[in-house]
């Protein structure tokens, strides 16, 4: 139990920290956006970046001999860091916002995410290892363990939709609904303002399905492009999640090789 403690006590950090994130008031959120910004860009971008490596990894195996000085030159490439970090900024954006939005349908999807990365990593590591090259065990392991984690979070996710309540806009004017459904984030900093933009957004997709079902009588297609938009919205944010579990031990790893 201790040994299992000390090993995901990284995890235990990350969630503390989001969930500061979350309860923070805004004055003090705004003024720590972009430490958190930056801290989330960095540990995506290294599970991003070290996907690319295995890619490269492989890639370089099949033409390069074992002991070749180039594999060690050219398994790191800056240009999949200009690649990487683009998109880890997004979705660094996704996350961090997403999470002082979030209600505790929310923390119940990121509890669940925790708890089967956890579990899978624990599970097929140990089975990879007469499969896979020791020096990739650890990444593989860790990229295979994202899929059961985002698979269970888009599943409670779905199930989350379909019970708890959502905001009644209908029969409202669009602008009466941004302004009233945005009134109670105040300030005038950036955090405030990417606030107001994302729950613009959420709203605004409530409002196209339950006004646009009313009005135009074709439910069937709405309700799809309604449930596409849904899907297209978490999955970034379980993508985002995910990475950021991924780059978390990444990063703990590189610290152990460091020391």
């Amino acid at each position: 139990m201790k040994r299992a403690i000390n090993t995901n006590v990284h995890h235990a950090l990350v969630g503390i920290a989001l969930f500061a994130w979350a309860v923070m008031p805004l004055n003090v959120a705004d003024l720590m956006f972009y430490p958190f910004l930056i801290c989330v860009i960095g540990i995506i971008a290294r599970a991003g970046y070290e996907q690319g490596k295995l890619r490269r990894r492989a890639w370089l195996r099949q033409y390069l001999k074992e002991d070749s000085i180039l594999h060690r030159r050219l398994s790191v490439g800056l240009l999949s860091w200009l690649v990487t970090l683009p998109v880890a900024t997004f979705l660094a954006f996704i996350l961090l916002l997403n999470i002082r939005s979030g209600d505790w349908g929310l923390w119940l999807v990121l509890l669940t995410g925790f708890i089967v990365f956890i579990w899978a990593k624990g599970y097929f590591v140990p089975r990879l290892e007469s499969h896979v090259v020791e020096d990739s065990l650890a990444s593989i392991g860790r990229k295979v363990s994202i899929l059961p984690t985002a698979g269970a979070m888009i599943t409670l996710f779905v199930i989350l939709a379909q019970v708890l309540p959502h905001p009644n806009v209908e029969g409202m004017a669009w602008p009466e609904m941004i302004r009233i459904g945005t009134s109670h984030i105040q300030g005038v900093g950036l955090l405030p303002f990417l606030e107001r933009m994302f729950l613009a957004l959420t709203l605004t997709e409530y409002w196209a399905m339950q006004n646009a079902i009313q009005s135009l009588g074709t439910p069937l297609t709405l309700n799809l492009m309604g449930w596409t938009l849904f899907f297209l919205s978490q999955c970034a944010f379980i993508w985002a999640f995910c990475r950021l579990l991924a780059g978390t031990e990444s990063l703990k790893a590189r610290l152990l090789e460091i020391k």
